[in-house]
């Protein structure tokens, strides 16, 4: 199990409020990790090479289990990436749960990287996403 926290803007959902926080867990199919380095390399007339490592954006390609279409699961997904689609911050949770965190991490998602997908001509929705957060070099 999974979670994320995050503050409702968009597509709100039956009994929740625009500009509130809310947590919810989830089921993860696939959770790969990833990482994308920017850094800067130069080389010297003689073969010597300097990298300058600035940072690393790391984080999930995520795909969520198939939820029955306009179930209270599917309707609070729906709202969470409605409401993140812009760029907006939230909290990701790979190993926690709402109840006991684990190691919550603030994120963001990766532009133009959703997609809802449904499970052949049944009432079922999944989601596919990429997140990321980002993590300095020391």
């Amino acid at each position: 199990m999974s979670s994320f926290s995050y503050t409702a803007l968009r597509d709100i959902m039956s009994g929740h409020t625009e500009g509130f926080s809310y947590s919810f867990d989830v089921a993860l199919t696939k959770a790969d990790r990833s990482g994308d380095p920017t850094r800067y390399q130069s080389r010297s007339l003689g073969g010597v090479s300097e990298t300058y490592l600035s940072m690393v954006d790391t984080g999930y390609k995520l795909t969520t289990k198939f939820f029955v279409e306009n179930s209270s699961e599917h309707l609070q997904m729906r709202e969470f990436l409605s409401s993140i689609i812009g760029g907006e911050s939230f909290n990701f949770d790979r190993f926690g749960s709402v109840v006991v965190p684990d190691d919550p991490v603030e994120c963001e998602i990766v532009n133009d990287k959703l997609t809802e997908h449904r499970k052949g001509t049944e009432n079922y929705i999944g989601y596919t996403f990429e997140i990321r957060f980002r993590i300095s070099p020391t």
